[in-house]
């Protein structure tokens, strides 16, 4: 799982060791997550963070939640990379358990709720377009009017028909459309086991 560094160095706060976020905070931090990852009401005011660092700490914890449930890998592979994430922050035993606890215990809740989000008019999860039909080409790229000798390479252009008439095309050469015919057959095994 990838994280960008400002939530990396939001989880290496929560190091006991480093004195940066105390018990108290923690357990506030926690509730704070707790209530953020159950509803789309900010619970801030209800718990007041004594510090830019907490917040910090909300927010990372927040999208290391959202970033391992998008995995959709199962809970016991999905907690083994929160586990890993932490122990990579140097995060200690105690509150890894604690983290560890409350995805556990918010993981459905999450996972509704992230299916509930609207992004740009479409819906993240179960609702999206059906696609109906598939075009593709291959081109040859021998020549362009920015280079005048280049190495040929292949590239393959697919067209995607849907049932709400959103076409779409996809533009990639040979690694990518291996990495696209990879997803699609993981995206089934995974459609499988929910059957």
């Amino acid at each position: 799982m990838e994280l960008c560094k400002d939530v990396l160095d939001g989880l290496a706060l929560i190091n006991k060791d480093k004195g940066r976020i105390s018990n108290e905070e923690m357990d506030q931090v926690l509730q704070v997550v707790a209530a953020s990852v159950a509803t789309n009401k900010n619970q801030e005011h209800q718990v007041s963070l004594p510090n830019i660092e907490s917040k910090l700490v909300v927010l990372s914890l927040i999208t290391l939640f959202a970033e391992t449930s998008r995995q959709n890998s199962g809970l016991e592979s999905e907690v083994k990379s929160i586990q890993e994430v932490l122990s990579d922050c140097d995060v200690d035993d105690t509150r890894t358990g604690l983290i560890l606890t409350l995805y556990r215990e918010k993981r459905e809740e999450l996972w509704k709720r992230l299916d509930s989000l609207e992004i740009k008019g479409s819906q993240v999860g179960t609702t999206v377009s059906t696609v109906t039909d598939l075009d593709w080409r291959r081109e040859v790229i021998v020549k362009t009017s920015s280079r005048e000798r280049m190495t040929p390479y292949l590239r393959y252009i697919l067209s995607f028909k849907t049932t709400e008439g959103k076409d779409f095309d996809l533009q990639t050469d040979v690694s990518g459309l291996e990495q696209l015919a990879f997803s699609l057959r993981e995206a089934c095994k995974a459609v499988e086991k929910l059957n």
